[in-house]
């Protein structure tokens, strides 16, 4: 397997090609957003072209066109071009000023010529002799009045200007019932297909701008170097039975959380142990085997680190059900809580907080007084991280780290090193050189590729042995950590001291 970070991702990949089906399941999702703006957008425009857009009426008068030079009551084919090219003069002779003033004096409708020359149109009818004279109007007697007066006048101005042509009424103008505009049907498929295509872009546009890793593909094509641990159910969806994701009934053994000596339920309302649903124990047990087959089989004890880019990815939930699967499979199991900025594990587990880790390396306790049992399984030893130091990376970074690591693997199989996260502070990249192997978790909807990259690249820096990810789904709103999750330094690694206060201050945070 794939020894170090530089080894895993030789040729990384910086950006995501468009993906047409990545696109389409981005619309699949957000299909009832996409049914609502068409619904919403074909709303608005029936209630604009219903309500708000004044109805308009349109009344039409026929006139029909006779060439001058023919004396003959039958008309040849020739003839009858003369009359079809003599429609355009016609029409601008209707349109001129004079005949629309004349209509207007003629019917006293309260417009000028501008107003009139934009309510008049005209067009031949099918390349015949015939043309038609239309007005619209809100008010359809209006139309029709306006139209039959042009109809009436436009004879005689034909017959002054153009020598011995002449045109005649074919169909005066009736008052129209049905208005000509808007045509409600037509705006409200435009408002429908307005709606769903500018939904349709939004969702595209945010889609392809978005920099979270949404998906094990993505990150798979992000970094196709380092490979995939294991995919990790969301822990807190459940089905009726309260033990859910995809299993109806208990898991083995009840389904209880395990008890501390005081009889408290440990976990501290994270799912840990058998109180884990029946697809996120077989998601750890696949963890559990690749890394062992990623590990080599020296038969010596194994140190493997749990880290993030970012807090909140569910590291070390995942640290605490590994080192409980590990412990299953007959292992001697110690879980080593060394983020020592914000400790989780005891309130997770509901043991002591302290004397743990800091308190080893500062010499205030001996292995065995900071050593505690759970009852999560009988292989199973913690040291949580202690009293919060002011020097973690100090004390992570020492001999005495180094030594306390080489003693713990006289008496375990493995142990699993709960680290901080790497973007914001160095203790993670410190205790890199102390482990075999490094599991980078990544919550995919909640970590961003720059803040993934910078976590990578900092490993890569140090030369650390990255065995691949895990993929967590620990349903954390990620909206609600900003942009870039703060990068976990943003009230994170600053401003603790040491000591009880400082310690009671930051538990229950989950990492």
């Amino acid at each position: 397997m794939n020894s170090n970070v530089k080894d895993n991702e030789a040729q990384p990949s910086t950006e995501i090609e468009i993906d047409l089906s990545r696109l389409f399941k981005a619309l699949w999702r957000h299909g009832v957003v996409l049914l609502l703006a068409a619904v919403l957008g074909a709303a608005l425009l029936f209630s604009c072209s219903f309500f708000l857009i004044a109805p308009k009426y349109t009344a039409t008068a026929t006139m029909y066109v006779n060439n001058g030079s023919n004396t003959n009551s039958t008309l040849s084919s020739s003839d009858l071009s003369a009359s079809q090219s003599l429609v355009d003069t016609y029409i601008a002779i209707l349109k001129t000023r004079t005949t629309l003033e004349q209509a207007l004096e003629a019917t006293g409708a309260p417009y000028d010529y501008e107003d009139l020359l934009e309510m008049v149109s005209a067009d031949s009818v099918d390349d015949t002799e015939l043309f038609t004279i239309a007005v619209t109007s809100t008010d359809p007697e209006e139309a029709a009045l306006l139209a039959n007066a042009l109809a009436e006048l436009l004879p005689d101005r034909i017959t002054n200007l153009v020598e011995g042509a002449s045109a005649y009424i074919a169909d005066y103008a009736v008052i129209p019932t049905e208005k000509s505009s808007p045509n409600v049907t037509i705006y409200t498929l435009i408002g429908l297909l307005a709606g769903l295509i500018i939904a349709a872009a939004v969702i595209i546009i945010r889609d392809l701008t978005n920099d979270e890793i949404t998906q094990d593909e993505e990150l798979s094509q992000l970094h196709p170097g380092i490979p995939i641990l294991a995919s990790i159910p969301d822990l807190q969806t459940q089905d009726s039975s309260g033990y859910g994701y995809g299993y109806s009934e208990m898991p083995e053994g009840g389904g209880k959380r395990a008890k501390n000596k005081d009889g408290k339920q440990a976990g501290g309302g994270d799912m840990v142990g058998e109180q884990l649903s029946f697809a996120a124990r077989e998601a750890y047990k696949m963890l559990r085997t690749n890394i062992t087959l990623s590990l080599p089989d020296s038969g010596e004890c194994k140190v493997i680190g749990m880290t993030s880019s970012l807090a909140f990815e569910g590291k070390s939930t995942t640290s605490v059900n590994l080192a409980f699967t590990l412990a299953e499979s007959g292992k001697l199991v110690l879980l080593l809580e060394a983020d020592l900025r914000k400790p989780s594990q005891a309130d997770r587990l509901s043991i002591n907080r302290s004397p743990g880790l800091s308190n080893l390396l500062t010499g205030n306790c001996t292995m065995s007084q900071a050593s505690q049992k759970t009852e999560l399984h009988k292989n199973l030893c913690v040291i949580t991280a202690g009293d919060i130091p002011p020097n973690p990376s100090e004390l992570l970074a020492s001999n005495r780290m180094a030594e306390c690591i080489k003693n713990f693997q006289e008496y375990f199989d493995y142990i699993v090193l709960d680290l901080p996260p790497i973007t914001a502070v160095t203790d993670a990249v410190l205790a890199a050189r102390l482990v075999d192997g490094l599991v980078l978790a990544v919550h995919t909807g909640y970590c961003r590729r720059p803040v993934l990259r910078d976590a990578l690249g900092q490993l890569e820096f140090a030369d650390a042995k990255l065995l691949g990810f895990v993929t967590t789904f620990n349903n954390i709103k990620s909206k609600s950590y900003g942009r870039y999750g703060h990068k976990y330094g943003y009230g994170y690694g600053y401003g603790y001291g040491y000591g009880e206060s400082a310690g009671k201050k930051q538990q229950g945070g989950k990492t």
